[in-house]
């Protein structure tokens, strides 16, 4: 059995379930109380995107509050330091606590191949040849010290774009302020998608011609999608994900 403490946006969350999926014997259980605890407040998405088989339940665990692999590692505490072969070995029950980004207790490609047998088919609208969904990442990222791509990338991103023949622009964005700032700069026609999470994540993973952001809710959407043609990103961040 597996305790998994679920915390951070969509993105992060399907980090922690994949990691979990692939270190489980038994049941998954998960405690999303620790979504609303910090500053940016967040909402468990996995149902919204997954069609969770009866082995994986919502519950209270106290035992995750104590967030004992942070500070202890081993087969039974399993955190982003754990090393895959001690994080692999079997035991009745596993507690896991961590962001699991790095490819060191579980790698990328086998997250990926836990998760994507799950995918709900959301129904977004069809976007033509010459549409290109371009995800923006805010918000947060300004209070958190964390790598902001600012208005060059992505305007040298809409110009590849638009030498390819593609001219019309579907923004997802958790920070609609920062991403109008950014579009107004282009002189380009956009419009922004106005969808739930869910549906913003199932756009950007169904669009055939998209710009990513550095989050991990691009790389999710970009590594589940069907039909990749034109994906531009960020190669720094996203070489470390390529399966």
């Amino acid at each position: 059995m597996i305790y998994l403490r679920l915390h951070g946006g969509l993105g992060n969350q399907l980090f922690q379930l994949a990691t979990a999926i692939s270190l489980a014997s038994g049941k998954i259980l998960i405690d999303d109380r620790s979504l609303s605890s910090y500053r940016s407040k967040r909402q468990n998405g996995l149902p919204s995107v997954l069609n969770l088989p009866d082995w994986i339940e919502f519950q209270k665990i106290n035992l995750t509050k104590l967030r004992l692999p942070r500070f202890i590692n081993n087969r039974y505490l399993v955190s982003d330091q754990t090393p895959e072969l001690t994080a692999k070995q079997y035991c009745k029950l596993k507690v896991i606590d961590g962001y699991f980004q790095d490819g060191l207790t579980v790698s990328f490609a086998e997250q990926v191949k836990h998760v994507r047998p799950l995918l709900k088919s959301i129904k977004t609208g069809d976007l033509t040849q010459n549409q290109c969904v371009i995800h923006i990442r805010g918000g947060d990222f300004f209070t958190t010290n964390s790598p902001i791509l600012g208005p060059n990338y992505y305007l040298r991103q809409i110009n590849l774009m638009l030498e390819n023949g593609i001219n019309k622009f579907v923004i997802t964005t958790d920070d609609k302020k920062y991403a109008t700032k950014i579009l107004n700069e282009s002189g380009r026609d956009y419009q922004f998608h106005d969808g739930t999470v869910a549906e913003d994540f199932s756009l950007l993973k169904n669009a055939s011609n998209k710009i990513l952001s550095n989050s991990t809710f691009s790389v999710w959407a970009n590594a589940l999608s069907p039909t990749p043609r034109n994906v531009l990103k960020d190669s720094i961040y996203h070489d470390s994900y390529i399966i």
